[in-house]
């Protein structure tokens, strides 16, 4: 009998509902990871890089 698999697929984030800059920081590394601030005008580009890296598990991102 032949198996079928399907890609497991990770959680994506799909947008930010805040009006202001977010603070953005990595998760789960030893020195702290990566923090930086993000202005609303390049949310499109956050959303597409925390997708691309692991997906929000990976990221904490908080209204400041």
């Amino acid at each position: 009998m032949a198996s079928t698999s399907t890609p497991t697929t990770r959680p994506a984030l799909l947008g930010i509902a805040h009006g202001g800059p977010v603070r953005v920081t990595e998760l789960g590394k030893g020195h702290g990871g990566i923090v930086w601030t993000v202005q609303p005008g390049n949310f499109p580009a956050l959303l597409a890089m925390v997708n691309a890296n692991g997906g929000p598990d990976c990221w904490r991102i908080e209204a400041l």
